[in-house]
This record gives C-alpha cells, sequence and structure tokens, in this order.
C-alpha cells in the first residue's frame, strides 16, 4: 500500500516529505461516533434523556427515528442542561415542488428545533429520520446545533435542512429529545446519542 504524503499548504509535496502509513496515523480514530445513550419509546414516551454526558468528546450527534401519537405536529426540539435560554433557528425546508428559507428568531425556552418527524395522521409505519450534530458541547462560547431531517408520507412530506444557535455557554452535561413535552412519541421511535472523537495528536 502507498504511503499517503503531507502536502504544503500550496498542495504541493512539502520539501522535508513526510510518509504516513495511512490516513490515520497520527490521529487514532478522530472523528469515529461512539454511542453514549439509546431510548426507544414506548406507553407514552414524550422525553428522551441523556445524561451525564463525558466530557471527552469533539462534538455530539442525536440520531432520531420517530413518529408522533397525535396529529397536532410533525417537529421535534432538542433542549440542553435542562434549562431554559434565547435561541435561535434558520432553516431550508423542501417538500419536492418547492423549497423555502425560514429564519426563527426570539425563542427564549431552550427547546431548539433538531426538525421534522412524522405526526400519527401519516401513513401506518412511517416514521422520520433525522441526525443533529452539536458542535464544540463542551466550549465555554454558544452553542451550534446543525441538523438534516426528513418526513415521507408516501408521496408527500418533506426534508429540512437548518442551523440552531443555543445562548447557553456552559459545557453540556444532559440533553433531552422532545415534541412539545406533552403529545407523546409512537411506540418504536428510537433517539440515540453519540460522541464525536477527538484527535489524539
Amino acid at each position: 500500500m502507498s504511503p499517503v504524503h503531507k502536502l504544503s499548504q500550496m498542495g504541493s509535496l512539502t520539501t522535508a516529505k513526510t510518509d504516513y502509513p495511512s490516513m490515520l496515523a497520527g490521529y487514532g480514530d478522530f472523528g469515529a461516533l461512539q454511542r453514549i445513550g439509546y431510548g426507544i419509546a414506548s406507553g407514552g414516551t414524550t422525553t428522551f434523556s441523556f445524561q451525564n454526558i463525558p466530557q471527552t468528546f469533539q462534538d455530539l450527534m442525536i440520531v432520531t427515528f420517530t413518529r408522533q401519537a397525535t396529529s397536532t405536529g410533525n417537529v421535534i426540539y432538542c433542549r440542553l442542561n435542562g434549562t431554559s435560554y434565547n435561541h435561535s433557528t434558520t432553516f431550508l425546508l423542501g417538500n419536492g415542488s418547492a423549497a423555502t428559507s425560514t429564519r426563527q428568531t426570539g425563542g427564549t425556552d431552550g427547546f431548539m428545533q433538531i426538525g421534522l418527524t412524522v405526526a400519527s395522521n401519516a401513513t401506518t409505519g412511517f416514521f422520520g429520520s433525522g441526525i443533529a450534530h452539536i458542535l464544540n458541547y463542551r466550549g465555554n462560547t454558544n452553542k451550534t446545533m446543525l441538523s438534516r431531517t426528513a418526513a415521507d408520507l408516501n408521496g408527500s412530506g418533506g426534508t429540512r435542512l437548518q442551523v440552531s444557535m443555543g445562548q447557553i455557554t456552559s459545557a453540556i452535561t444532559s440533553l433531552e429529545v422532545v415534541t412539545d413535552g406533552i403529545t407523546p412519541f409512537s411506540d418504536g421511535s428510537t433517539a440515540a446519542l453519540y460522541g464525536v472523537k477527538a484527535s489524539a495528536a
């Protein structure tokens, strides 16, 4: 197997060429995902709660596969550290025929949108899926969450790409994934929390 060469900032081989045996040399499993927690909705679950999050990762990632037990809404949310804080969201929404971009500001309750899920009036067995990436969760700056979600309604539905910013500067030690806190998730809905491993170099 040919070695991997370190390039200069101009994109050419450096004069003092360094050979690495692989793309991962010196970085261990940097960027790999390690599951922290996992939940399956059953019997009226309204909240997936992840506590005592280890402070050893670079970022956090939430993976959802959800459906709501009523037809009153189709959005799920994330709250950090179980507290209230100001937040805003900008999202791009597509439904197969049109795309719209919207910015929502002025949130004060700490419930940042992850994005779309599926309501109970959707075709039986259909669930919404999503990935939310919380950057620099241990840092002392405002927290940014990037998310991508989709909800298939058997010929309709939508997909959403969004970025949310929460004005919470403490390290994230817990988080919740919820609908509106009252409307339960349908049985079989899942939420998993992963840590993105930091570089060992």
